[in-house]
This record gives C-alpha cells, sequence and structure tokens, in this order.
C-alpha cells in the first residue's frame, strides 16, 4: 500500500502543468496534504522496524525532507516550476505527520503499560507475611 501510494504521490506531482485543471485547490494545501499522507505511511511502516521513537522520527523525517527535495528539483524536467513555498508545505505536512503519529503512539504505549501494571497488581493476589499472618494486600 505505501509503495503504490507514494508511487501515485510521485506520479500526480509530477503531471505536466498544460494538463492540470485551471480550478485546483490551494497549492500548498494540496503538498501539506499529501506529505501528512506520506509521512504518516512511512512512519506507521517503519514502527515495526525501529523500536527508539525518536530515532525513527528523525529517519523518517529526514528522509521525508531529502525526497520533498527531489521531488520539487525534478519537476523542472516535466515544465513545472520548482518552488520553496511547496517544498516549505511538504515538510510541513511530513513534520506535522510524524509528531502527531509519534504523540499518538506515546500515548497508546502509556496507556497499555498503566493497564499491565494494573492487571499484574490484581493477578498477585493476597499477600503473606513470614509469619503466617495476612498481610497487606490480603483479604
Amino acid at each position: 500500500m505505501s509503495i503504490a501510494t507514494w508511487s501515485l504521490a510521485f506520479v500526480a506531482t509530477h503531471v505536466p502543468s498544460r494538463v492540470l485543471p485551471e480550478s485546483m485547490p490551494a497549492d500548498s494545501m494540496l503538498h501539506f496534504a499529501g506529505y501528512l499522507v506520506l509521512g504518516g505511511l512511512l512512519l506507521l511502516t517503519t514502527a515495526g522496524y525501529y523500536a527508539r521513537p525518536v530515532r525513527r522520527a528523525i529517519l523518517v523525517a529526514c528522509a521525508l525532507v531529502l525526497y520533498a527535495s527531489v521531488d520539487e528539483l525534478t519537476q523542472a524536467f516535466v515544465n513545472r516550476d520548482a518552488a520553496v513555498t511547496d517544498w516549505i508545505a511538504d515538510v510541513g505536512g511530513a513534520i506535522t505527520a510524524v509528531v502527531a503519529l509519534e504523540i499518538i503512539f506515546a500515548l497508546v504505549a502509556r496507556r497499555r503499560r498503566k493497564a499491565m501494571m494494573r492487571d499484574r497488581s490484581e493477578r498477585v493476589g493476597p499477600r503473606f507475611s513470614p509469619s503466617g499472618e495476612q498481610g497487606e494486600g490480603g483479604g
């Protein structure tokens, strides 16, 4: 799915300008939204491979910044203009996706840890002191 989306995005950003419709939404918003999706997909794809969130986020962000640069620079080959504002929108969408998903991952992990701790404490059952009397946590 991710490869198909990236391929579609590459083709869409390299359509010659004479083929594009006149009434297009704001170009920067399309760039932001496109890279928001690409960033989210890449982060979700790499989530299973990189356990350290900061390292994963930096790796994904750098890859997307590089791809956005190549994407803008190669548009000249199909008579489209490379614009710094488009690149900024690309990077903004990618970084937004990475930060938002990493926050969601952290919140989910925190919630799971709390649930595991609660389940573990419930399974332990009553505790007994060495003298045989029921201690704290018992019955």
